[in-house]
């Protein structure tokens, strides 16, 4: 649901399907704008998308019910959230698997706030600690960073907003190529 595993939040989830998912099969399920809720406290992890109602206001509730959007994706895709997004799902009800990995990517200085949680088999950083080691490889340094911007010459990408329709009609698209490279594959 929400993580409070580091401080910064400058980082983002990338959840890769490693199965087809689905609503049935229990695909990730997101509230659109909740990022700027703030930090929640953790409700649940898994299989239970409706445990973080009991944080939410009355009108933060009737926002998750009138716009939650299911990630329904082909193996191999992924979705790519915000640590502050509402996010989570609903367990799965079909007799297919539901198998994912989740990589973070966090921008170097981010701090562990553990605290007691358990890390699932991983080494448990003391909080206000750097999020660093083997389980934490730094890809791009701070050096690095801003060697990149200064050979940018200014040029950044702006923000970007998601127009909910696009993206919706592009990942049918994509769907729909990957059923199509799917059946040449098989056949």
């Amino acid at each position: 649901m929400i993580y409070e595993r580091w401080k910064g939040f400058h980082d983002a989830g990338v959840w890769i399907g490693l199965d087809d998912v689905t609503k049935d099969s229990g695909c990730l399920w997101y509230v659109p704008g909740s990022h700027r809720w703030g930090l929640l406290p953790m409700t649940g992890l898994s299989s239970d998308m409706d445990s973080i109602r009991k944080v939410l206001s009355p009108e933060q509730q009737q926002i998750m019910d009138e716009t939650k959007v299911p990630a329904e994706l082909p193996k191999g895709f992924a979705a790519i959230h915000h640590p502050l997004m509402v996010h989570g799902s609903y367990g799965n009800t079909s007799m297919n698997q539901r198998r994912a990995t989740v990589v973070n990517v966090m921008q170097d200085g981010c701090l562990s706030n553990v605290g007691d949680r358990d890390m699932g088999g991983f080494p448990r950083i003391d909080s206000e600690e750097p999020m660093d080691g083997p389980y934490f490889p730094l890809l791009v340094d701070r050096d690095e960073e801003r060697q990149m911007r200064e050979g940018a010459d200014g040029v950044m990408n702006p923000p970007c907003s998601l127009d909910l329709g696009v993206f919706e009609a592009e990942l049918a698209n994509q769907r729909a190529l990957a059923e199509r490279t799917s059946y040449r594959h098989e056949h």
